[in-house]
């Protein structure tokens, strides 16, 4: 998989959080590592089909997944992983994906994506069947966001 797909993927994610919030958004260096090991209270992922086939992942600890569950929603007030949360931060990744899929339908890559699978609490591992590329987005005033994405023939 070439980095030019995962920055696709972070770039859709930069595009679809700033245009909910103010809050600037800055991926680091993507890299490749052979195995997904992700410790965090929150995970969501999306599969996608097509001419090429993967899922991307979106890791994030309790209070990033509040903070962004709450730009989400206008300025809800929250506290914990609740249902909402859940809700707001699959939607977002949703989003996110809905919009890299154009970004890769723009260079003629055709992808479908699946619904979002939400996974909460604190001893989970998300474990990929090929190599995979990770980023670390950070979010200015709220904190770190990793992401995963991982093609091959599933």
């Amino acid at each position: 998989m070439k980095e030019e797909y995962v920055l696709m993927y972070t770039d859709a994610f930069k595009k679809v959080l700033e245009s909910f919030s103010t809050n600037r958004v800055k991926a680091q260096k993507a890299d490749i590592r052979d195995l997904s090991s992700i410790n965090h209270d929150m995970a969501v992922i999306v599969g996608f089909v097509g001419d090429i086939k993967g899922q991307a992942s979106f890791a994030m600890k309790e209070d990033v997944a509040i903070s962004l569950s709450s730009i989400l929603t206008g300025g809800m007030s929250i506290s914990e992983i609740d249902e909402i949360v859940k809700s707001a931060i699959g939607e977002l990744a949703n989003m996110v994906m809905g919009n890299a899929c154009t970004k890769f339908c723009e260079r003629g890559i055709v992808l479908d994506i699946t619904p979002p699978m939400v996974i909460t609490g604190e001893d989970y591992r998300i474990n990929a069947y090929s190599p995979m590329f990770y980023n670390d987005i950070v979010i200015e005033g709220i904190g770190k966001m990793h992401l995963d994405i991982s093609v091959g023939d599933y």
